[in-house]
């Protein structure tokens, strides 16, 4: 299940006993703090693909969804893996939405793409590998998304089969918030 805010709404409630008296209520939610209205889609599983042929599945793709009710902008990501022999991503010419690093396909798309790859575990933007402002991405309220992510390798350019790791993702927003979620390969 995906968290949604929910402080300051109403729930209309009802229980039915094994009796067959019924109770109503309304309850309306109070608290504080935070809840990521930008989550992973789904039930957390994320999928590996062999985009160049090489027999390894290389690229990963996932959806994410913004359930909160308002537009939301990404500005920058980090990407972790527990597959020890991935260390970078690097594209390699491939056709969209393969044809950048990272895409995240939402209404407002942002791609990042760098010459020589990035190093997982480093920011995109803030560590320096993209900063021409290709990447903001803005989700709007309700909107799924597909994050693609190619090509998972070693240093030395060789692609790594991401299938069966997980992939740690921290998204980070303009208002300051950063959302980490892991995906199941």
């Amino acid at each position: 299940d995906i968290p949604v805010e929910m402080n300051g709404e109403t729930i209309d409630m009802s229980f039915t006993f094994s009796n067959g008296m019924t109770k109503n209520f309304t309850v309306t939610a109070k608290g504080s703090g935070s809840t990521q209205t930008v989550a992973f889609a789904g039930n957390a599983t994320a999928s590996a693909t062999d985009v160049d042929g090489d027999g390894n599945n290389g690229a990963v793709s996932f959806d994410i969804t913004n359930n909160g009710p308002t537009t939301r902008t990404i500005t920058d990501m980090k990407i972790e893996t527990s597959k020890s022999s991935a260390e970078q991503v690097a594209e390699l010419g491939e056709s969209a939405p393969w044809d950048h690093e990272v895409t995240i396909a939402t209404s407002d798309e942002g791609v990042a793409d760098e010459a020589y790859g990035y190093q997982l575990g480093n920011r995109i933007v803030d560590d320096g590998y993209e900063d021409d402002g290709t990447f903001e991405n803005e989700i709007t309220s309700a909107e799924t998304a597909t994050v693609y992510i190619y090509q998972f390798q070693n240093n030395g350019g060789n692609s790594r089969d991401m299938t069966g790791s997980t992939v740690d993702i921290t998204l980070y927003m303009q208002d300051g918030e950063e959302i980490t979620f892991t995906a199941q390969v």
